[in-house]
């Protein structure tokens, strides 16, 4: 985490730095983080596919289904 948290102090708008970091609070469960990690993916680059997806996937309710 440190090493995207220096960069981004660098240069907060390296988009890609940001989503790497969403991932990086994904995997460790700190959720909130990740979620506004690619939020701000989203505001740097909208209509990001991967951002949209990896946010829609760890804000998205537990328990739910796509299927019809």
């Amino acid at each position: 985490d440190s090493a995207y948290t220096r960069a981004l102090e660098l240069n907060p708008t390296l988009a890609a730095a940001w989503q790497n970091r969403g991932n990086l609070m994904a995997r460790a469960n700190r959720l909130d983080e990740a979620a506004s990690a690619y939020t701000r993916v989203l505001t740097l680059l909208p209509g990001n596919v991967a951002a949209t997806y990896l946010y829609r996937t760890i804000t998205a309710p537990t328990g739910t289904s796509c299927a019809s």
